[in-house]
């Protein structure tokens, strides 16, 4: 999580999906597109740019590994996030 380019850490959560901690396993085709998390209150009340980063690991059928990192930017406006390509 990232609040005016400042890192913030991780988003930490009861399960363990978003801070590294749980291992989620997929089929071939299947995605992770929407999640439930919490943001820190001092986000909340700021109203300089928020932005979250996904990075995940891969493990193909081959046990080879596959880093991808993803970014979002919060429109506040629109209560929306925004893909960052």
């Amino acid at each position: 999580m990232f609040l005016g380019g400042r890192d913030l850490g991780l988003v930490h959560d009861a399960k363990g999906y978003y801070d590294g901690h749980k291992e989620i396993r997929f089929e071939p085709g299947e995605g992770y597109e929407d999640g439930v998390f919490s943001i820190l209150e001092e986000c909340v009340k700021s109203d300089e740019e928020l932005g979250l980063r996904v990075d995940v690991t891969l493990i193909d059928p081959r046990n080879i590994e596959h880093k991808i990192s993803r970014s979002w930017t919060y429109l506040r406006d629109k209560n929306d996030w925004s893909y960052e390509p």
